[in-house]
């Protein structure tokens, strides 16, 4: 009697393959999560809109309500200067706004992260604030 499972005599048996699913399709109020860098100033005066415009605690939502201002009232893509500074913020477009943004990506040869950190800062110069 052998302990070693390799000496074993029989033969095992082939496990079945498994068969892969079909595709499902995506939603269509599917949201696209886009990080993009912020410098803390920018940070503390976007919290302190979202908190002036009811929306405490869902600076998301308010940076994600300015890309998509910042789409709709675009001339072109506007000229800022891109620094990553590891501290970072969200939007969450729909696909749409996501497929603009990423259509002005490829047509500029720019990031996708790029382009959303000129759109939103665009935005809140447009609103009057320094940043």
């Amino acid at each position: 009697m052998n302990l070693n499972p390799i000496f074993k005599q029989s033969a095992s048996s082939p496990k079945p393959l498994t068969t892969l699913k079909p595709d499902r399709k995506d939603r269509s109020d599917k949201k696209h999560d886009m990080k993009f860098p912020v410098t803390p100033a920018q940070k503390a005066l976007i919290r302190k809109l979202a908190v002036q415009q009811g929306m405490k605690g869902r600076e998301t939502a308010f940076a994600t309500k300015l890309l998509i201002e910042a789409l709709s009232s675009m001339d072109g893509l506007p000229e800022y200067d891109y620094h990553d500074t590891k501290s970072y913020m969200h939007v969450k477009p729909g696909q749409l706004i996501y497929e603009k943004v990423f259509a002005l990506a490829v047509e500029n040869g720019l990031s996708e992260r790029q382009v959303v950190t000129r759109l939103v800062i665009h935005s809140l110069v447009k609103r009057g604030n320094r940043v």
